[in-house]
């Protein structure tokens, strides 16, 4: 686990989905991303769905984690990981 001086890495859970949108919201950062910006909070919560349902590694896998400031818990972003397959034994960062 990495565990930096000045954040606090968790598993993104329902209660996140809020931040995450918000942030996603911003024009600056949906130029960005491949998601555009989720027209509702709804919206959010569907693309984030799959992180919190039980996962099997021969099916990939998606990861994320919210990424705050540990002096005030301040949402700052997130970031996750999805796996492939064992058969084809690769990962995308973002």
């Amino acid at each position: 686990m990495i565990f930096p001086a000045r954040l606090n890495l968790q598993p993104i859970s329902p209660d996140d989905c809020p931040s995450i949108h918000a942030k996603n919201c911003f024009p600056e950062i949906a130029e960005f991303n491949t998601i555009s910006i989720p027209k509702n909070i709804k919206d959010t919560e569907e693309l984030l769905a799959p992180l919190f349902e039980k996962q099997e590694p021969e099916n990939g896998q998606q990861l994320g984690w919210t990424i705050r400031l540990k002096e005030d818990d301040s949402f700052i972003g997130e970031l996750g990981i999805r796996l492939s397959t064992p058969k084809y034994n690769k990962g995308e960062i973002h």
